[in-house]
């Protein structure tokens, strides 16, 4: 959570999909372990498969996508996704 503390007030943000097939196991994990970013059920209503739809592969998947809808860049996490957050908006630090 470093990245997402560092970055989210300059407009990084995260999107996580629970593939999990217990709804209700997903729902009872998040009252204990609260996320600051939206997490959706991968069985969504209306929808066959989230992941199959935003075309996860594995699992877990890092796509990191600039403001203008494009990927910038796949799977960056730790240091990597630190260095591509500051290419993208700047030093943590700055507003």
């Amino acid at each position: 959570m470093p990245n997402y503390e560092a970055y989210h007030t300059k407009g990084f943000d995260v999107v996580s999909i629970s593939v999990d097939q217990d709804r209700g196991a997903l729902e009872k994990f998040l009252e204990k372990d609260k996320h600051p970013w939206t997490v959706l059920h991968d069985k969504a209503e209306g929808v066959k498969s989230v992941a199959d739809y935003c075309g996860v592969l594995g699992i877990p998947q890092f796509v990191l996508v600039g403001r203008n809808g494009k990927v910038v860049a796949l799977n960056a996490r730790g240091a990597e996704l630190g260095e591509e957050l500051e290419k993208l908006l700047g030093p943590a630090g700055e507003k």
